[in-house]
């Protein structure tokens, strides 16, 4: 439970920064506290003397000498907007590593508006500037006063002063007026560079607000039994401060799926269950790790009394990698056809690691015991800043993830060979020793950052006798259209790769049962492939004869290894196969 003082209504109702410019007698009055802070940003941009490699962090503001009620308000929006607006300039520390930074000190209130303790603050958080300031109340109207000051010199390196208006609602709207306010529980606003979110979780705090679950599914005579544990770990996560790992084990009479797994299966599902309600949010935010394992099933569940609600999605993570994750609601998909999250009921979230999809990625190969472990953090919802570009699909450059690819290698572990069977023979590919997938958001895209997926292979002779077989290793990268296609003509996206020549695009709608399909080249350099949708061919005529563009089409990608470049690996890199494919810039066009 956090307690904050409450001050009389006109002293909290006033805005202040600390500064040290002068200004005219007669100033123009800015109305309301969110233009306040953007010229803010602007005057101290003019201000500050140029030098690039800064990093700059917002502090607290204070009326009075403690820190004020709506001081959260202030340093979300100067946060945001300086990383906005001084990009290229400065890099603007994140507002969830000065909370931590400040729980692990044992500060007084009063402690917080000595320029020592600020600088000391400055110097833990990396950072070689400090905006900071206080709130003053002047008659009908209040000051706000900015000032920056080098962490190393504690000099003022510019400041700024303005006369504001708050808006009449606004002290009603953060709590003010009474004595005390009591918050039961603390819930964290983010800005990102296209997103505000509300954390509603981070385990900070010691016991968690939101009730943790697991569950371990099996069944057939492979899997022997399996169970599993919750544990808080203080430290670690992706911003080094405390997250829940879910832990989890099964014995097996076999891990080998190419015998007897037909009728056995296994999943380790790490449950999160809010009372949060997706009413005024726009997708998911959460943090997580997978320790073991790479594939991951992540799903948004609604409880009902007549049938509950159930979205879901599949997407790669890297191995003992935290990474943060911004999904809107609408890439989830429902499991009957048109369902909608209901603003008004809770959500739980369920992320499951499935056995067998992560066996055949070359995870969870123990002999009779397989493990992985769950980590997640930063539990919350999102709100998009701006009206999304009808055009863009997915540009890879700020923190939503609007096409979430799933990446796979198909034939790397296990394949099917139909060449003696109608029926097939589930065969074991053991040319294939090791493999890994990395997806990572990377710098050098045609307009910023881009998608790379990463594959390295460990190759052994018998590589020879699979690709002898007529067989070949194919790449996979999934994804779930957002939203429709209808009133437009044609796809298009940037894509290269230092291996792959020969690609193919298949978009499906699995209701209608409809599969479009084009074929293209791939080269060692950035190319646009645009495809008109009177080129995506399916088997009753084009995408723009049949003529529906429903929402939530899946888009594939999908790669044939060439097998002379891939042998090629086995005396060259001593078996070792490493490539790239990269994406960029899905757009739609007319």
């Amino acid at each position: 439970m956090k307690t904050i003082r409450a001050f009389p209504a006109l002293l909290l109702s006033a805005l202040m920064l600390f500064g040290c410019t002068s200004q005219p007698a007669k100033q123009q009055r800015i109305q309301g506290i969110d233009q306040a802070i953007e010229q803010t940003i602007r005057g101290i941009l003019a201000g500050l003397p140029q030098q690039e490699g800064r990093t700059l962090a917002v502090y607290y503001f204070t009326v009075g000498g403690e820190v004020s009620g709506i001081s959260d308000y202030l340093i979300n929006g100067l946060t945001t907007s300086m990383a906005i607006q001084g990009k290229g300039v400065l890099q603007v520390v994140s507002r969830q590593v000065l909370d931590r930074i400040l729980s692990e000190a044992s500060f007084q209130m009063s402690d917080l508006t000595e320029k020592e303790t600020q600088i000391q603050i400055g110097q833990q958080l990396g950072a070689d500037l400090i905006l900071t300031g206080f709130i003053d109340p002047v008659a009908d109207y209040y000051k706000l006063n900015t000032q920056v000051v080098e962490v190393a010199t504690g000099v003022v390196l510019t400041g700024l002063i303005l006369d504001f208006q708050l808006e009449e609602d606004f002290a009603q709207k953060v709590g003010f007026g009474s004595e005390v306010i009591t918050v039961e529980r603390e819930v964290i606003e983010v800005g990102g560079t296209a997103t505000t979110t509300t954390l509603f979780e981070t385990f900070d705090k010691g016991a968690p607000e939101i009730q943790l679950s697991h569950r371990e599914e099996y069944w057939g005579q492979q899997v022997l039994d399996a169970y599993g544990t919750i544990e808080l770990v203080e430290s670690g996560s992706i911003d080094d401060s405390a997250f829940a790992r879910f832990l989890f084990e099964a014995t097996l009479d076999s891990a080998d799926i190419s015998q007897g797994w037909e009728d056995s299966d296994l999943y380790f599902t790490a449950i999160v269950s809010t009372a949060e309600k997706p009413r005024g949010f726009e997708g998911l935010s959460l943090s997580i790790k997978p320790e073991g394992f790479a594939v991951t099933g992540l799903a948004l569940i609604q409880e009902r009394p007549e049938r509950n609600l159930f979205f879901y999605r599949t997407l790669s993570l890297n191995d003992n990698q935290w990474r943060d994750l911004k999904i809107p609601f609408a890439a989830f998909l429902p499991d009957e056809g048109g369902d909608k999250l209901d603003p008004n009921l809770p959500v739980v979230i369920e992320v499951t690691a499935e056995f067998e999809a992560n066996y055949l990625a070359h995870k969870m190969r123990g002999e009779t015991e397989v493990g992985c472990a769950v980590d997640l953090d930063n539990v919350g919802f999102f709100r998009k800043k701006g009206e999304e570009h009808p055009r863009i699909l997915e540009s890879f450059n700020d923190d939503i993830d609007r096409l979430v690819f799933a990446a796979e290698l198909y034939g790397s572990s296990i394949y099917t060979d139909y060449s003696t069977s109608d029926q097939g023979v589930v065969k074991t590919n053991r040319g294939v020793k090791t493999q890994e997938l990395l997806l990572t958001k990377s710098e050098g895209g045609q307009s910023g950052d881009y998608l790379s997926v990463r594959a390295r292979l460990e190759l052994g002779e018998e590589i020879r006798d699979f690709h002898a077989d007529e067989q070949n290793i194919t790449m996979f990268a999934k994804t779930l259209l957002p939203r429709s296609l209808e009133g437009f003509g044609a796809l298009s996206f940037y894509i290269r790769s230092d291996l792959l020549t020969q690609g193919s695009l298949e978009l499906s709608h699995e209701p209608s049962g409809r599969y479009y399909g084009y074929e293209f080249g791939v080269s060692s350099f950035w190319t646009r492939v645009r495809i008109p949708f009177d080129a995506l061919l399916g088997e009753e005529g084009s995408l723009k004869e049949v003529g529906e563009y429903p929402r939530q089409m899946a888009l594939q990608l999908y790669f044939d290894l060439p097998p002379r470049k891939v042998e090629r690996a086995l005396g060259r890199n001593a078996g070792v196969l490493e490539f790239e494919l990269a994406l960029d810039d899905f757009l739609l066009e007319d």
